[in-house]
């Protein structure tokens, strides 16, 4: 389960740096079987995003990073 670190009512207003900080070393990994729908999906919703990209392992990507500063990729293998 993902979940963040406060709940609704406790959640400050600005994330705390020093926590955040420490997420910088931590990627999770999503598999989603249509990597440019995805990508359309998340601008139409406000999202900045750079471009789909080729992995050096031969997936299609797109990054971006989550409210508490982890990084989180969705990829597809390119067919």
């Amino acid at each position: 389960m993902l979940n963040t670190a406060y709940e609704k009512p406790g959640r400050p207003f600005e994330p705390n740096e020093q926590r955040v900080s420490a997420h910088a070393d931590t990627s999770l990994y999503f598999g989603h079987p249509d990597i440019d729908m995805l990508y359309s999906y998340l601008l139409s919703k406000g999202m900045h995003l750079k471009q789909p990209q080729i992995t050096g392992y031969g997936w299609k990507a797109i990054y971006l990073l989550d409210p508490d500063g982890y990084q989180l990729c969705f990829h597809w293998p390119v067919q």
